[in-house]
């Protein structure tokens, strides 16, 4: 579902270096007639604050040990339920990028992305689609390639509601939002995602998404 901009998309960048949070906004306002209202913070208290008063569209947040790990990421989500999350590291720990998929962030970057990956990802979140860099397609390909020879990709099993939610979950639609495609609550949206899972013996969002490309269920870009 695209985001409806009224006039211009909220945006707050989260980085505890002055330095890089100037450089994004800067790329954000390159254009001269930005389309963005942009907020900075450099620690989790000031983003508190300015969250409840600016109510984001969009977060950009840099993922770091010393302000915004991943707990607190987490935290940030269940806070901010119509907030779209951007991620971007400064390494390529694949535990690390797995965890924080399955907390179903819209974007992943690396902090060494371009200016084009950045304006990419900012606009593929408005309108509600999913985009990482391409270090972050190759560790989700390779996790998809190990899963291959460990999953059974039949889908006979699957029902047409569940085979609907999985197409839901794999372009990072949240349980509220496939309830209303679907018109079901949120809770049976839950539940079938808890009988897909074990269903499969799949345990995560991204083995989830994974399956449905290579089973056939959702087409490869």
């Amino acid at each position: 579902m695209e985001m409806v901009i009224k006039d211009k998309t909220k945006i707050i960048i989260a980085d505890s270096q002055p330095v890089f949070r100037e450089g994004i906004k800067k790329i954000l306002e390159g254009d001269g007639e930005s389309r963005f209202l942009i907020e900075e913070v450099g620690n989790t208290h000031e983003f508190n604050y300015t969250a409840v008063e600016f109510c984001p569209d969009i977060l950009i947040i840099d993922y770091n040990s010393q302000f915004f790990e991943l707990n607190e990421i987490k935290r940030i989500l269940n806070m901010l339920h119509n907030c779209r999350v951007i991620v971007l590291a400064a390494h390529d720990k694949k535990g690390d990028i797995i965890k924080l998929l399955d907390l179903n962030v819209y974007c992943y970057l690396m902090k060494d992305c371009g200016k084009r990956d950045i304006l990419k990802a900012v606009t593929s979140a408005i309108q509600g689609e999913k985009f990482f860099c391409p270090l972050i397609v190759d560790i989700i390909l390779a996790d998809r390639h190990r899963m291959e020879s460990n999953i059974d990709l039949t889908t006979t099993s699957l029902t047409i509601r569940e085979r609907e939610i999985i197409k839901q979950i794999s372009i990072g639609k949240t349980n509220k939002e496939i309830g209303d495609t679907l018109n079901i609550s949120p809770h049976t949206v839950h539940t079938h995602r808890k009988n897909i899972m074990k269903k499969l013996q799949l345990h995560s969002a991204v083995e989830l998404c994974n399956y449905a490309i290579q089973s056939g269920i959702i087409a490869q870009a």
